[in-house]
């Protein structure tokens, strides 16, 4: 019985981990990004930010920004950061205004994008 609750109780787990998610893989220069973040903690100063691959959490390596702005009961939803310059990036998530990431995503920012092209 014992087991059975356990496995419960690591499914119903699983089912409330937070996440968040880049609308696409590649995004062009200067193009608005949307992220869909789910299981935030509904905090109104949860925060997204996002940061060169690899850099650490610190507030100088946040490129761009934004509050949830959410209030509890609403912990899922969708974010749009305006436009970055060509690189490789993470979208993390943080509850409370804190610098703990809860959950991470990558993607690229490239010239042209996946759907525009760049013609030579």
């Amino acid at each position: 019985m014992l087991k059975i609750f356990l496995q419960l109780l690591l499914f119903v787990s699983f089912l409330q981990a937070t996440s968040i998610t880049a609308q696409k893989d590649t995004f062009s220069v200067n193009e608005d990004l949307t992220f869909t973040a789910t299981a935030m903690s509904g905090d109104s100063t949860d925060w997204i930010g996002v940061y060169p691959v690899g850099a650490s959490n610190a507030w100088e390596n946040v490129r761009s920004w934004t509050w949830t702005r959410w209030n509890s009961p609403k912990t899922s939803g969708t974010l749009t950061i305006h436009g970055l310059s060509a690189g490789e990036y993470e979208v993390r998530a943080f509850f409370k205004n804190s610098y703990t990431v809860e959950a991470v995503d990558t993607f690229t920012v490239a010239q042209g994008g996946q759907n525009n092209p760049v013609t030579i």
